[in-house]
């Protein structure tokens, strides 16, 4: 009887830390930037990498990769939502900038990966 009862606690105990495991998601987009002859880009990401390969192009082709983990799937997806990518300038000085709210959230983390 008292191997039963330790069987089920263990079982119990197991099921309980499986589902207390975080998920993880990552998006992925690209996205094109125009830049003019000897134009200035600006890429400010206080969460993540930056990784820059140079190209004599008139435009920057950048892949963004936002990688989220939370509590759950709800979480995974809000923390999506609330991790943006905002552009300004124009095609002389472009300003890209990763950002998400303050911490203290609690239920998920959010980093952004550049390829530029």
């Amino acid at each position: 009887m008292k191997t039963r009862t330790l069987i089920a606690a263990a079982v119990l105990m197991a099921a309980g830390l499986a589902s207390a495991a975080p998920v993880k998601k990552s998006f992925r987009t690209e996205q094109k930037f125009p830049l003019a002859a000897r134009g200035l880009f600006v890429i400010e990401n206080p969460i993540g990498e930056i990784t820059v390969e140079g190209a004599d192009v008139s435009e920057v082709q950048a892949t963004i990769t936002k990688n989220i983990s939370g509590k759950d799937a709800a979480a995974v997806e809000e923390g999506n939502r609330q991790t943006v990518v905002i552009v300004g300038g124009d095609d002389r000085t472009r300003i890209v900038r990763s950002s998400v709210p303050p911490p203290g959230r609690g239920e998920w983390d959010a980093s952004v990966a550049w390829r530029v």
